[in-house]
């Protein structure tokens, strides 16, 4: 299995998160483009949702920064992942679509969640709401 595809798994995952975490995105948006980018794992998950008008170019553009800011100031692909509570809340719906790069991705956020001690944040916050 390519590191590439785990990657680009990894990098549209955070893109998902941010996006669902901002507001940006709706959570059935971001699962009908994943399930497309199951076809074509070359392409971008911005992409596939500006082709789907879940999104605009520039909703794109905003995301695609965030992540990689955000990927910077967590140290990392997997770190970045896995200290998105939205990521998190996405592992059912995406494990349905029984796929291995995304799978291992999610995976490993789960592994730096707990490494982190994020799993116990999480559920805090989601007992406050």
């Amino acid at each position: 299995m390519s590191n590439s595809k785990i990657r680009n798994a990894e990098h549209n995952l955070i893109f998902a998160g941010l996006g669902l975490q901002l507001g940006i995105i709706a959570k059935d948006k971001v699962i009908r483009a994943f399930t497309e980018w199951l076809f074509d794992k070359t392409r971008p998950l911005g992409e596939i949702l500006v082709h789907q008008k879940a999104i605009t170019p520039e909703e794109r553009k905003t995301l695609e920064s965030a992540a990689e800011a955000h990927i910077q100031q967590e140290g990392g692909e997997q770190k970045a992942l896995a200290s998105l509570n939205h990521v998190k809340d996405l592992e059912n719906d995406l494990d349905h679509l029984a796929d291995h790069d995304l799978n291992k991705s999610l995976d490993g956020a789960v592994t730096q969640r707990k490494l982190l001690g994020l799993d116990f944040l999480f559920s805090q916050s989601h007992d406050i709401k």
